[in-house]
């Protein structure tokens, strides 16, 4: 996956468009400035954690025993079920709390979900450059957090209905990039497999 694709699928996984709504019905009783320090304060935060879980990734791995052609199939599914829920739907509400929300549920899971967790251990074990790997996080979390700071004047911009035809186009990228994904892990097992079966019978 080349840089742009990386960019684009973790931009769309993070899903800042469609966490919108979410943001603005847990953020609603407070000021619109107290908002915005909230809403910094857990894209930092999600930042954080998706460094980690990039970073971290091959060491993860290493211990579980999970090979890369593994883990872009599982990721591959992951996004496909996400691009799935992002094209068809299901009314989504948010509880109130009394208490100002702090890392659950806006930095994690709505912004550092599995979905984008499983994104980045990906792109960790696939891309070799730390500081590739760093550029791409930080753009897609960038661009996520320009939509999401100025979210209430976005929402005014493109309206109920742009807003769903966006994340709907979204979801049809994601769906290319998860086939992709899927195809690429499994050529790299059958891969694995041959070379294992090959050095078996020259033992």
């Amino acid at each position: 996956m080349d840089f742009q694709s990386a960019v684009i699928a973790l931009f769309f996984v993070l899903n800042g468009l469609g966490n919108i709504p979410l943001f603005a019905g847990l953020l609603s009783r407070y000021p619109e400035a107290r908002q915005k320090q909230i809403i910094v304060r857990e894209l930092f935060i999600a930042f954080i954690i998706l460094l980690g879980f990039a970073f971290l990734g091959k060491e993860i791995l290493g211990i579980l025993g999970v090979g890369r052609g593994v883990l872009e199939v599982s990721g591959g599914l992951i996004l496909l079920i996400i691009a799935i829920g992002m094209l068809f739907p299901k009314p989504q509400t948010v509880e109130a709390t009394e208490s100002e929300p702090f890392i659950v549920p806006m930095a994690f899971p709505l912004l550092a979900g599995a979905g984008s967790m499983t994104n980045v251990m990906t792109l960790g074990a696939n891309i070799d450059s730390r500081l590739t790997l760093l550029a791409v996080i930080f753009v897609a979390w960038f661009s996520t957090a320009i939509l999401l700071f100025w979210s209430s004047q976005l929402k005014n911009f493109l309206g109920s209905k742009g807003m769903v035809a966006c994340e709907k186009l979204g979801g049809l990228v994601i769906v290319l990039i998860s086939v992709q994904m899927l195809t690429s892990g499994l050529a790299r097992i059958v891969a694995d497999l041959f070379m294992l079966q090959l050095k078996s019978s020259t033992i």
